[in-house]
């Protein structure tokens, strides 16, 4: 798990309803009333909570009432790219992955394919998440 800054929650922080918060605000910006209807919870519970994600910087109080997602502390910030190259030196390793693949297929190299084919797998299912996360901050920056 990647640590997080001094005084960032961590995921094994957050409550039931911190993640359901969290969940709510990855659609975009909220107000506490909105976060109640949405969980079913009063709508001071949902301040409260709010507040507490403010506090460690993962929420941003756009104006009076008004909440907007910074950082979501269940994603590993670290490891996610924060560039288009970063973006492409992932693809540039699945490819690379694929394309030894194909040669241990066809005999060329003494590997073990299944291995090979796990870790393509696992740096698929990274590099899918990453550019999600990528997208939603690009799209953050964009509004």
């Amino acid at each position: 798990m990647a640590s997080q800054p001094p005084g960032m929650l961590t995921p094994d922080d957050l409550n039931d309803t911190d993640r359901r918060v969290l969940d709510v605000l990855l659609e975009g910006r909220v107000t506490p009333q909105y976060v109640a209807d949405q969980l079913d919870v009063s709508r001071t519970y949902a301040s409260e909570r709010l507040k507490r994600l403010v506090e460690h910087d993962h929420v941003g109080k756009v104006a009076s009432g008004l909440y907007e997602l910074n950082n979501d502390p269940r994603v590993e910030t670290d490891r996610r790219p924060q560039t288009e190259a970063g973006l492409e030196n992932m693809r540039a390793m699945i490819n690379g992955i694929e394309k030894e693949i194909q040669r241990a297929e066809r005999g060329e190299v003494d590997r073990d394919i299944e291995q090979l084919r796990e870790a393509a797998e696992t740096l698929q299912d990274l590099y899918e998440e990453d550019l999600g996360v990528h997208e939603q901050l690009q799209e953050k920056d964009d509004a």
